[in-house]
């Protein structure tokens, strides 16, 4: 494009921003807004792109890879056990959704808590959404998640990052999907994942939040949503109704991710198909 065709193309985002530069601001601020659809931020790529049209490509930062595609890191269900009544509800929210299947080195294969039988892979892909892997990247390392993936023809691998060395293992693997907690990053690593997010859209992001808590924040990483724990762990509280993270921002809710097992309730499947309604 040219320089003219971007600044036009600039002008017709600032137009149909709704919040003013100082509110937008804020926003961003907080760490939890998904600022990369905002009107403001496609605005200042397209002054970005018009202030590079014409001159020689600049290099990707080493390590960087394509940029995320547009809806991935959205609407996830990551499954720990998984049950056919499970897999027949994930279906049937439709294919603006992905499932994510436990790469677990131990637990995934037939036999193990966490296996997913061909039947209940042939379900979950029936309503056209599509299906992934995770692993936390440390006792079931990444390249064995990818092995998984491959063996039961997955689209992909999300890494976790509730710890630097989980962190480290995401980064040396160059996974475009990975779950933690930003809150646990401070300096290099911080910065790092903000960069990371930011530059390209290389690593989509999805923040965890164990507990209800609407001031959640992503500490200013760009996080693609929010994943609400509906099956917690015991430390965590156990299992919590998908209606008691009713009170986190709409912006949130609306393309949300959660994590379930066993005890996740057709009201809680119900109530997750409504608030995420593409």
């Amino acid at each position: 494009m040219s320089v003219e065709a971007h600044l036009q193309a600039a002008l017709a985002h600032v137009r149909r921003a709704q919040l003013s530069p100082d509110a937008f601001l804020r926003r961003v601020s907080r760490g939890d807004y998904l600022y990369t659809n905002a009107p403001w931020y496609r605005a200042m790529q397209e002054l970005q792109a018009a202030e590079n049209a014409g001159q020689a490509p600049v290099p990707p930062p080493p390590g960087a890879g394509e940029p995320v595609p547009r809806g991935v890191g959205t609407r996830c269900v990551f499954f720990s056990d998984v049950s056919t009544f499970a897999c027949e509800r994930f279906a049937a929210l439709g294919p603006a959704y992905t499932a994510l299947l436990s790469a677990d080195l131990n637990e995934s294969g037939p036999g193990g808590a966490y296996y997913v039988s061909d039947a209940q892979l042939a379900t979950l892909r029936s309503g056209g959404g599509a299906v992934w892997a995770w692993c936390d990247g440390t006792a079931t390392p990444i390249s064995h998640a990818r092995q998984f993936a491959s063996d039961r023809k997955l689209a992909g691998v999300c890494s976790q990052f509730e710890t630097q060395a989980e962190w480290a293992a995401t980064r040396a693997a160059g996974t475009v999907l990975a779950i933690g907690n930003p809150a646990e990053f401070v300096g290099t690593p911080q910065l790092d994942a903000m960069r990371a997010a930011a530059v390209g859209n290389t690593l989509a992001f999805i923040g965890e939040c164990l507990s209800p808590d609407p001031g959640y924040s992503a500490q200013g990483v760009n996080v693609r949503s929010v994943c609400f724990y509906v099956d917690r762990d015991a430390a965590h509280g156990g299992y919590c109704p998908l209606a008691g993270y009713g009170a986190q921002p709409p912006e949130q809710r609306r393309v949300c991710s959660v994590y379930t097992g066993g005890k996740m309730t057709s009201a809680d499947w119900a109530l997750y198909a409504q608030w995420t309604k593409p």
